[in-house]
């Protein structure tokens, strides 16, 4: 029996759409569920921040890997890889061998402008054709002896008799999450997951993800008034939002912005939630008619975009402490 014949790899989010095996000895037509190997994000990210946002891991690119035949990681039968997927979205391989096992490469990327060199290739690289270096990699379905520390895998269980869900991804990842990871790899040695008959058996057991350069996006908060507005508009005219300013509460206020411009204010308080205050402005009006309070956690190196409550019509003698004190009044 040949390796394998073709990658098919889909991000899934519901279900993957494959066409089923059939079974037609007798009367009756069964469908047969597809046999796949699947990488979830949640087992490989860790600390790092998946966000649609700068500076955050936004893409991955994951490499399936038969180890069947040898016991490691430089003679592995390297499969095509899947293209540049959301950190969000699984990723899953069809066509893989039952009873073959498998480890997964995983490339994590800061930038969504990435397309395969080529058809399966794991070098990705940018609109302007340049080669995209990723920012961070690990490799799933590996165990290791640091004195104690294991990570195994699902996959490996199921082969040996267990049953495997496309929901038990989740429950065992979240179980190898728990248990840690150490603080450096030791000795790498395959825990691949085996491919088991018309299931879906999934890769755990990932190292902790390696930064090969850091974030070169300040840690800041971005307000955009988009979902702020309400039944208000952008715009000139009276009764239109055309500027807003903001200020972290205690801190200076930043220059303002068009109604229709993101405005980024830089902060030193990572990982802690930050409260900004926002003023908006008619055409040509010192004194804001309208104010708001966004939210957010700062992550380090990351521009986070908040989230705000409405824009509140406000009394324009109040002032940025009077508007937070209107906004918060309607609060349930």
């Amino acid at each position: 029996m040949t390796r394998v014949s073709l990658l098919f790899a889909t991000a899934t989010t519901a279900f993957v759409a494959l066409a089923g095996c059939r079974d037609n000895r007798g009367s009756g037509t069964l469908d047969r569920p597809p046999t796949l190997v699947e990488v979830s994000p949640e087992n490989f990210l860790g600390d790092v921040a998946c966000l649609d946002a700068q500076g955050a891991m936004r893409r991955y690119v994951a490499t399936l890997v038969d180890v069947t035949a040898d016991a490691g990681f430089a003679d592995g039968f390297e499969l095509p890889s899947s293209g540049p997927t959301s950190c969000r979205r699984r990723v899953s391989f069809g066509f893989v061998v039952p009873g073959h096992r498998y480890i997964a490469r995983i490339q994590g990327f800061d930038v969504t402008d990435l397309r395969p060199l080529g058809t399966g290739s794991s070098v990705m690289v940018s609109g302007n054709g340049e080669t995209a270096p990723p920012r961070w990699t690990t490799t799933c379905g590996i165990e290791t002896r640091d004195g104690g520390t294991t990570m195994t895998d699902a996959g490996t269980d199921a082969g040996d008799g267990g049953t495997t869900t496309t929901d038990s991804d989740t429950d065992a990842g979240t179980d190898a999450g728990d248990g840690g990871f150490p603080t450096e790899v030791v000795e790498p040695a395959v825990k691949a997951a085996q491919s088991v008959q018309f299931r879906t058996v999934p890769i755990l057991g990932c190292a902790p993800l390696q930064e090969h350069f850091g974030s070169t996006t300040p840690t800041a908060i971005e307000i955009r008034l988009a979902n702020a507005l309400g039944n208000l508009s952008c715009g000139a005219d009276l009764g239109q939002v055309a500027a807003f300013d903001a200020a972290i509460v205690g801190g200076p206020l930043a220059l303002p912005k068009a109604c229709d411009e993101p405005l980024v204010i830089e902060t030193a308080a990572t990982g802690r939630l930050v409260e900004v205050d926002v003023r908006a402005f008619e055409t040509g009006q010192t004194s804001p008619r309208w104010a708001t309070t966004c939210f957010a956690t700062a992550v380090d190196g990351v521009r986070v975009r908040a989230s705000c409550d409405p824009l509140t019509e406000i009394d324009a003698d109040a002032g940025i402490a009077g508007a937070a004190d209107a906004a918060g009044s309607d609060a349930p």
